[in-house]
């Protein structure tokens, strides 16, 4: 697994330096921890930006075709980056804090170890250099991440969707970001995201209740998976939509707490 992240950390640093002597977002790089000064920009808020983003990025030196790049602002200034070597190699990751400089998107991070990007368009990010100049200028638009609706709360049609199919609760949380969906009759699922580190799935089990908790207890082939779902409001940090339910999840020995609600008609525990 190590040979595994040198192998594409240093597949990913040929490409940079390829393209930009000083555009560089190396996978492993140190998190940034000091506070973040954002530079308000007439033209462009935090809110602008905030969600995930979703990109197949060339790459110079790479054995594949190219880097799977997902990426999360958060609206506490705070990111995560995932990048994958072709299409099902093993995931690189990255935390740390971004900030919007002179109408730029900027990922932090030492100097030359930092990455930027400018917004074309609504709902895309394009990578550029220190300069602020294209990374490759004829290849200009495929150096580009789009936004990923797929996890936004505020967009209904996905929980039409979902229901349509038999869910009938979701849930979402940050930091890391993750997705928790119940189909009562078959199902429960939760997964890490954008890398999908963690995935547990399993037969629901029968709830137990005490007070306004509702609690699932299941192993499953990764471990045990624990949800808690509370009837209390929870309003999601990014989206900013409130929800009636507090949801807990203890799943690999990690606890994650985010938002939930029912879908449909379907208002039962």
């Amino acid at each position: 697994m190590k040979e595994k992240f040198k192998h594409l950390g240093a597949a990913l640093l040929l490409f940079f330096l390829a393209s930009s002597c000083t555009t560089n977002p190396l996978p492993g790089a140190e998190v940034d921890e000091r506070s973040v000064d954002v530079v308000a920009d007439m033209q462009l808020a935090p809110n602008d930006v905030v969600g995930s983003y979703h990109g197949f990025i060339p790459c110079a030196g790479c054995t594949a075709s190219g880097i799977t790049y997902d990426l999360v602002l958060l609206e506490d200034f705070s990111f995560e980056e995932s990048l994958v070597e072709g299409q099902e190699g093993v995931p690189v990751t990255r935390t740390g804090t971004w900030s919007i400089e002179d109408g730029m998107v900027v990922l932090g991070g030492e100097e030359a170890k930092r990455t930027r990007f400018s917004l074309p368009a609504a709902g895309e990010l394009r990578m550029i250099d220190m300069a602020g100049e294209p990374v490759n200028k004829e290849l200009e638009a495929q150096y580009s991440l789009k936004r990923n609706t797929i996890f936004e709360e505020e967009d209904t049609r996905l929980w039409d969707n979902k229901h349509k199919i038999g869910v009938d609760f979701v849930a979402t949380g940050h930091e890391p970001g993750w997705v928790l969906e119940i189909d009562k009759e078959k199902e429960m699922s939760f997964r890490t995201r954008p890398s999908e580190s963690v995935v547990l799935k399993a037969i629901v089990p029968a709830p137990t209740s005490e007070g306004n908790k509702t609690s699932y207890k299941a192993m499953t082939d990764s471990g045990e998976l624990i949800v808690e779902l509370v009837e209390q409001k929870c309003t999601d940090r990014m989206s900013g939509k409130e929800r009636p339910y507090t949801v807990r999840i203890s799943a690999k020995g990690e606890v994650y707490t985010g938002c939930g609600m029912f879908l449909g008609n379907n208002q039962s525990k």
